[in-house]
């Protein structure tokens, strides 16, 4: 696989002036290795690890590529070699790390580069936000045997003392952070300015927004949609009197009921004839279709493996309504965490869905004496029991507290509340062991049925009733290609591990320049 870049002239400082075309390796779609091989160089005291930056800035208007690395590095056997300037710093730890709340996050961190005498002063005057991939090998090794350790953004470049600059790096959920659609209605109407709703999968009370006020028209979603199942007025049904257009997101009201407050239950968008409604299927569609207009992800971008196994493993509707200013990265955190789980990204780039949970998704890793450096393993925290979960479903989109319509009281209240319905499990024995209150603050999903909220919330009742503990080692080599999040059986002496327990991989610290590894799991 090959890029065209321009690298006719090459500076000390790793970059490239731009002449004309030429063509340079880039990474091959099958590594030349294998991880056996992989693993085995890691654990080798013959390796010579390094490693390799690949990044681009604004020079004077110019989108520039720079190619770096911290021991020196030539590309073997090509018609135009690419020299890797040794600028960067010897030790460049990576950390990577789930949140326990199934927060999104973004990943930050920085590279070291060498300013001596000020060599490269001139980095200063660059605009640093674009793109960054960090690769490890050994010196020896063509450039498709290196191994991707980091795939993101960077985030400009700061002064670190006077000898060194620090490139701020963003790992993939950089690209994430932009709202989700900023198109608004335009023309000369009320809503002029006003953002276009989108709604996704299905939800029950969305209120959309009125895109010509004097043709009764609303819209539901800025795209084909799966239709209407109810409009209402003011809570009271009026599907009769509404027109539906699926194909444009929008309906139009045949009496006028304007004053009213208009609302329905809504099954959203239908990109491509396909209406999806579950928690992976909706995310991968937010990933590829919305978000930032020039660089928004593909199905590249995604571990499309993982996400098919994820929705296999929760195929539960959800829904998500948007008529505010709402970021790709918020609205996949919402929906991953109605059941545990968040995106992250893995080490070479690729979007995932992992849930906390134990046993973990996947294989398990064995990890024993062997695999610690003697006397690394530390207790870093301890989470206490809870005696009870308790979880809101079925989002109401439109609170109308204090109806004075004709509704019966019952489903009055289902218009009151934003979360007009909740699901409570409690262990009894825990919540009389620790005297512990059985009736905790409510966490929000955007779960709509019961028959899928309760399962949930007895999962995570299992999961944190008992208490959890969470431990930190120093690991051998061969543990630098451990995954976050990934399902691992403990066994050591301390802590009623000798059996063997169930842990997760929780958060991964790779120094890859000097093969050392520190490990956080859950258990």
């Amino acid at each position: 696989m090959t890029a065209l870049i321009l690298d006719n002239v090459r500076l000390a400082s790793g970059r490239f002036i731009f002449d004309t075309p030429s063509v340079v390796p880039t990474e091959p779609t099958v590594p030349a290795i294998t991880d056996a091989d992989f693993a085995a160089w890691l654990a080798s005291n013959d390796a010579i690890p390094n490693i390799l930056i690949e990044t681009w800035a604004l020079v004077d208007g110019v989108r520039t590529r720079f190619f770096w690395s911290t021991n020196g590095y030539t590309t073997p056997g090509t018609d135009n070699p690419v020299f890797y300037a040794p600028i960067v710093g010897v030790s460049i730890p990576f950390t990577e790390a789930l949140s326990l709340t199934s927060t999104a996050s973004l990943s930050a961190g920085d590279i070291e580069i060498d300013n001596t005498n000020g060599v490269n002063e001139h980095f200063a005057r660059y605009i640093w936000a674009d793109e960054v991939l960090g690769v490890v090998g050994d010196v020896r090794w063509p450039r498709a045997d290196y191994r991707k350790i980091f795939v993101g953004h960077s985030a400009g470049l700061v002064r670190k003392g006077t000898r060194a600059f620090a490139l701020r790096l963003r790992d993939m959920m950089e690209g994430l952070n932009y709202p989700i659609s900023e198109r608004k209605f335009g023309g000369a109407g009320v809503n002029a300015d006003t953002v276009i709703p989108l709604t996704f999968g299905e939800c029950f009370n969305a209120a959309g927004e009125w895109s010509d006020v004097n043709a009764l028209e609303r819209q539901w979603h800025d795209g084909p949609m799966e239709g209407i199942v109810e409009t209402r007025a003011n809570g009271i049904p009026i599907s009769e009197q509404v027109i539906v257009s699926e194909g444009t997101g929008k309906s139009v009201l045949t009496v006028n009921n304007e004053s009213a407050t208009i609302t329905a239950t809504v099954q959203g968008d239908k990109s491509g004839g396909i209406f999806r409604k579950t928690i992976a299927t909706i995310i991968q569609r937010l990933i590829t279709g919305y978000g930032k207009d020039v660089g928004r992800y593909t199905s590249a971008n995604i571990d499309l493996t993982n996400f098919a196994q994820f929705d296999a493993a929760n195929p539960q509707p959800v829904g998500l309504h948007v008529r505010e200013r709402l970021n790709v990265i918020e609205a996949c955190s919402m929906l991953a965490g109605s059941v545990g789980a968040q995106l992250a990204p893995s080490l070479d780039g690729k979007l995932q869905l992992i849930q906390i949970a134990l046993p973990a998704a996947g294989p398990a890793t064995e990890i024993r004496a062997e695999h610690m450096v003697d006397g690394t393993l530390r207790h870093v925290q301890h989470i206490d029991p809870i005696a009870a979960v308790k979880l809101g479903y079925c989002r109401n989109w439109t609170p109308q507290p204090g109806l004075n319509s004709n509704l019966p009281a019952e489903h009055k209240a289902l218009h009151e509340k934003e979360w007009p319905l909740t699901v409570t499990r409690v262990d009894e024995d825990i919540k009389r062991m620790y005297r512990l209150d059985g009736d905790p603050v409510m966490r929000p999903t955007m779960l709509l049925r019961g028959v899928d909220a309760a399962p949930e919330a007895d999962r995570e009742l299992a999961l944190w009733g008992p208490g959890r503990d969470i431990y930190e080692f120093d690991g051998v080599p061969e543990l630098l290609m451990l995954k976050k999040g990934a399902r691992l059986v403990v066994y050591h002496e301390q802590d009623g591990m000798a059996a063997g327990v169930e842990a997760q991989v929780l958060e991964i610290t790779r120094d890859w320049t000097t093969r050392t590894v520190t490990v956080r799991f859950l258990k």
